[in-house]
């Protein structure tokens, strides 16, 4: 969404070592809802969380909140 591809972090763990990881989440393109609470319901959408890799993105974290506060809404 913002153009980003990847963005490193640098933290600290509990040991005091300095490490990088990349700053983000795999997003579902097509929103897959709230988890069911009907045991009926689940295949359908164990289908939409197991989807194909065309329905998934990378979003960097603050893109990725953003999009899910949208949909929430």
């Amino acid at each position: 969404m913002c153009g980003v591809l990847k963005t490193q972090v640098d933290y600290v763990t509990k040991r005091g070592r300095k490490r990088k990881r990349i700053d983000g989440a795999i997003d579902h393109i097509v929103p897959i809802g709230k988890q069911p609470k009907k045991f009926s319901e689940y295949k359908k959408w164990y289908e939409k969380l197991f989807c194909p890799i065309e329905n998934l993105q990378f979003l960097c974290t603050k893109c990725h909140l953003d999009k899910t506060n949208k949909e929430k809404k």
